[in-house]
Parts: C-alpha cells; sequence; structure tokens
C-alpha cells in the first residue's frame, strides 16, 4: 500500500477546500445583511432567527443523514458537484425572493445542499490519502471549514461594501436591486464554476470494497454496540454547537445594530478574529498531541478534547459584557483557537470508529446530531430578543 497521497487526492482536497469556504460565503452573506433584510421585509428578530437556525442548521442537517447514505452507495464527486449548484441557485434565489416563505425555501435550499460537504469528504479521505496522510489531509480540511468561516464573513463583507459604492458600474438589472438583493446573486457565481470542477476528481474506489464483502454491517447494528459513546460524543459537541452557532449568527447582527459598525467592518474584524483563532488553535492541537501523548497514549485527542470544551465556556460568558468592538473580536478569536485545539482530531477520530461501509452514515448522523441541537439557538435568541422587545 502506498504511504504517500498522489496529484488526484490533492486536487480533490483542494477543490473540497475551495467549494467549503464559497460555501461560507453564501451562508455570511445572510448573517450581514440581516438589518437591510429586516427592514425591506418587515420581520420580527424571531423569524430572523429562524432563517439563520432552521435553514441551514436543521434542514442542513436532515441533509448530512441524505448525503452520507448516498455517499456509501453512489459516485461521490457527482453527489458533490449536484449540491454545490443546488446551493448556489439557492443563494441566488435570495436576491428575487419576495417574502419570508421565499426566504425559508432558498434558506432551506442552502442548508441542504451544503450539507453534504463535510461527510462525503470525510467519507473520501481515507480511500484517497493513505497512512500518515490522511490525518494531514483531515486537519487541513478541518482547518478550511474553521477558517472558512472567517473567510466567509470577510469577503461577504467585501462584497456588501463594493455593491455599495459601485452601484452605478453594475448592469441596469442588478443596479436596480437593493444592495443586499444583487450580493446574494454576485456570491452565487462561483458555485457555476466549482461545481463542475469537483467532477474532475473521478470515481474514488472504496478500499475495503473487496476485503470485506462477507461481512456488510449495519448502521443499526453498529448503533446497538457503539450507541453510548457515540452518543456522549454527539451530544457534548452538539451542546457546544448550540452556544458558537447563537454566538456567530447574533454576534454580526450586535455589533452592526448596538455599536454601529457597518457590515464591511463588521466581516472584516470578525473574519481576521476567526481565521487567527484557528491558526493558533491548530498549531495548539499539533503541539498538544506530542506534549500529551507521552502521558495518555491512544485516548490524548479524547483528554485534549475534552479539556478544550471545558475551558471553551470562558469567552463565550465573557461574550456578554463585550462593549466594544475591539473586544468582540478578542474574545471571538480566543474561543475559536480553544474549540480548534479540541475538536481539530475528531473527523480522524470519527473515521477510526466507523466501518468503511458506513462511513459516510455515521459521520452523516454525527453531522445531523451537532447541526440539530446547534440550530436552536439563532431560534431561541431571536424569540427571546422580540419577548424583551429589541427593535
Amino acid at each position: 500500500m502506498k504511504d504517500r497521497a498522489g496529484v488526484r487526492a490533492w486536487y480533490a482536497l483542494g477543490i473540497v477546500v475551495v467549494a467549503t469556504l464559497f460555501g461560507f460565503v453564501d451562508r455570511q452573506v445572510l448573517v450581514l445583511v440581516t438589518e437591510p433584510l429586516k427592514r425591506d421585509m418587515h420581520l420580527t428578530d424571531s423569524r430572523i432567527g429562524l432563517l439563520l437556525g432552521l435553514g441551514p442548521g436543521l434542514f442542513g442537517a436532515s441533509g448530512a443523514i441524505v448525503t452520507g447514505w448516498l455517499a456509501d452507495r453512489t459516485a461521490r464527486q457527482v453527489i458533490l458537484c449536484g449540491c454545490v449548484l443546488f446551493w448556489s441557485l439557492a443563494t441566488a434565489a435570495f436576491g428575487i425572493a419576495h417574502g419570508f416563505s421565499e426566504l425559508m425555501i432558498a434558506t432551506v435550499a442552502v442548508g441542504l445542499g451544503e450539507a453534504a460537504l463535510g461527510p462525503v469528504f470525510y467519507s473520501m479521505a481515507p480511500d484517497l490519502f493513505p497512512g500518515k496522510t490522511r490525518p494531514l489531509a483531515n486537519l487541513i480540511y478541518y482547518g478550511a471549514v474553521t477558517i472558512g468561516a472567517g473567510f466567509g464573513v470577510a469577503l461577504s463583507g467585501a462584497v456588501i461594501g463594493w455593491v455599495g459604492a459601485h452601484r452605478a458600474d453594475l448592469p441596469a438589472g442588478l443596479a436596480a436591486l437593493a444592495a443586499w438583493r444583487t450580493a446574494f446573486i454576485l456570491v452565487a457565481i462561483p458555485g457555476v464554476v466549482i461545481g463542475p470542477a469537483i467532477l474532475l476528481i473521478g470515481q474514488v474506489k472504496r478500499q475495503s470494497a473487496r476485503t470485506q464483502e462477507v461481512h456488510q454491517p449495519s448502521f443499526a447494528g453498529y448503533l446497538r454496540h457503539n450507541g453510548l459513546a457515540f452518543g456522549a460524543f454527539c451530544g457534548s459537541i452538539g451542546f457546544y454547537g448550540m452556544a458558537l452557532y447563537a454566538l456567530f449568527a447574533w454576534m454580526p447582527p450586535h455589533l452592526i445594530r448596538d455599536l454601529h459598525l457597518s457590515a464591511q467592518a463588521t466581516g472584516y474584524g470578525i473574519g481576521a478574529a476567526i481565521s487567527l483563532g484557528t491558526v493558533v488553535g491548530l498549531v495548539a492541537a499539533g503541539v498538544g498531541v506530542k506534549v500529551l501523548n507521552r502521558r495518555f497514549g491512544v485516548i490524548t485527542p479524547l483528554r485534549l478534547y475534552q479539556t478544550a470544551m471545558i475551558c471553551a465556556a470562558a469567552p463565550l460568558v465573557l461574550q456578554l459584557v463585550a462593549n466594544q468592538p475591539w473586544k468582540v473580536y478578542l474574545l471571538v478569536g480566543i474561543q475559536i483557537a480553544v474549540s480548534a485545539m479540541g475538536t481539530a482530531l475528531s473527523p480522524t477520530l470519527m473515521q477510526d470508529i466507523a466501518p468503511a461501509e458506513l462511513r459516510g452514515r455515521v459521520i452523516g448522523a454525527a453531522t445531523f446530531a451537532y447541526a440539530a441541537i446547534a440550530a436552536l439557538a439563532p431560534i431561541l435568541v431571536g424569540g427571546v430578543s422580540d419577548l424583551l422587545g429589541a427593535k
């Protein structure tokens, strides 16, 4: 068996990373335009919370189950291509929506399309990256996902700022639209190129297809034997994700609404904080594994994960009293650094505990559990905001 990944493997990683980054751009535009969207469409904070949480969160989580199941049975590059094109069209649909129902349909479609990336890539990674290259590939993709949140906010802010400054230079049809509508249409365009580029990965054969034909484990059987450990992992990361979703769904509107920053400045500030925090967290994870491995051995990633999840509560609580932009950005950076240190190795752990034939479904189920719990946060925050009379 080869110990080094080939050109196709690195191309697959690269194009999926690019798709992930632009997927975050499509999602973060919605976060940054909540104020003009709320004003133009006469929405309450409760409805904004539904758009931010129910669509990309809960329905996206349901999509992870489906795409995980498909990843175990069909051509994975085709699934990825279709999902990228689907969410790109759904993003453009935001630009022409005329009511809350149409906005909700569009955000559900975006969530369903984006749900494929994690389960499908993590299903492909062991078949593309042999030996020690697999944890490296997982770490790179994990870093891209985390940095992608920062990239998405920053680029979304840049697009919104550019549209506002260059309305007169746009085609008549786009210039006549509100700036937030034009921004949705523009950020949807890259997906039309990225989707077909994913097809160039080609068919990725599953390594165990020949060696394990006699025994094909069922997902139900897997849960019977591993349900307690699997449930504990999903629950812990899900409730942490709930706090994180609340922070990142409503922190940009807070900065714009209460601290009077522009969408562009908010995007740049939070984007930089997330990106720098991710780099620090990934470096800390690598150092932590080397240092702690001497004491804890094979359970080192678990111990690092447990410690990080406990420590991550502090910056979340301190956000409640952060009343200046620089304090918000600093706490966001610390939050991301601490959480990345603990969760960076979780994809590799999940691949190790899942049989090859069930890999897509196990990762899809974990993604569903995480996102379904976390998706409640924007909805709850929006409802509480309305109850308290926020404007």
